[in-house]
């Protein structure tokens, strides 16, 4: 195996034990003695790649952020467009904060940054951006009026889905964070001028 082609797959391992430890105990809490020990790498290594716990952690935000910004994309090209195109993003985070440990360790930092001496990107203001572009989106097809206010109703919708994130993950150990998702936009649609939210809703759920 190549040298550079090892390199890769160690700062990878290191990532994904980053995300398991992180995910566990916090930043505060995670060691880097094991961050390499659940990597199986030496500590010499692992300060090859990274030359803190918050380098380590600025990484591993950077590359969830990267994932995310995938999601809108993935769906488009699936055929997806306005507003199911935004109920099927706000899914697709739902359910990558409830089955992937690197979404969920992210989201854990986003919480704990003030703790990480780093800078963390947010990606609150590009799901914002994403969500009032599709929001828009909508209204070119006739989804929604044109009266709606498209940043305010945005900022709504991003808070409403990190709500149910983190409710959800408190309340319900993340377990029911899809139903909770489908009664949100239940409520939410009608505020769009949506008057038939359940078949939205019905058909988001037959897609994902």
């Amino acid at each position: 195996m190549a040298r550079q082609e090892r390199a890769i797959q160690t700062r990878e391992r290191l990532l994904s034990a980053a995300a398991e430890e992180f995910d566990a105990n916090g930043f505060l809490a995670t060691r880097l003695i094991d961050i390499a020990e659940r990597a199986h790498v030496t500590r010499g290594s692992l300060y090859f790649h990274f030359e803190s716990k918050a380098d380590l952690a600025s990484a591993l935000a950077a590359q969830q952020y990267e994932s995310w910004a995938q999601y809108v994309p993935a769906r488009r090209k699936q055929g997806y467009h306005g507003i199911e195109l935004l109920m099927l993003f706000a899914h697709d985070l739902a359910i990558g904060f409830r089955d992937d440990v690197a979404s969920r360790a992210a989201m854990r930092l986003i919480k704990e940054a003030a703790h990480v001496e780093a800078t963390l990107p947010t990606p609150f203001e590009g799901w914002i951006t994403d969500v009032k572009a599709l929001l828009g989106e909508a209204r070119d097809l006739g989804e929604i009026g044109d009266t709606i206010d498209l940043g305010q109703v945005s900022w709504v919708i991003v808070a409403s889905i990190f709500g149910v994130q983190e409710m959800g993950d408190q309340l319900e150990q993340r377990q029911g964070i899809c139903e909770r998702l489908d009664a949100m936009w239940l409520y939410l649609l009608p505020g769009l001028g949506i008057t038939h939210a359940e078949a939205y809703v019905d058909r988001m759920i037959a897609a994902a």
